[in-house]
């Protein structure tokens, strides 16, 4: 019950229109960071309407509910300077990177 709360308190807040990418986006890489997948979904559509490279971006190499999960360990600072796809493509860098 508590999550659909939280659900609709942020689709309000989106309703009303005002929000930046900037705020949008650290919402969203919040909303990974504590694995609120839905909410993240409804952020991320969000953040889409508002700069479409960014479903290029993913639709290119991944799908939302990856791209999401795999934002659940980043930085949130770095992500909100950098934007979340960045850090997706830095986090899958460094993974494909052999260690010695």
């Amino acid at each position: 019950m508590r999550r659909l709360a939280t659900i609709d308190a942020v689709r309000s807040a989106l309703d009303e229109n005002r929000n930046t990418l900037a705020v949008v986006t650290a919402a969203f890489v919040c909303a990974c960071r504590f694995e609120h997948e839905a909410v993240a979904s409804l952020l991320l559509e969000r953040s889409i309407a508002l700069d479409p490279e960014l479903a290029r971006h993913i639709d290119g190499s991944t799908d939302p509910l990856s791209f999401i999960r795999s934002l659940k360990k980043s930085d949130v600072a770095q992500a909100a300077a950098l934007g979340p796809w960045k850090v997706f493509v830095m986090e899958q860098v460094t993974r494909a990177i052999p260690r010695p």
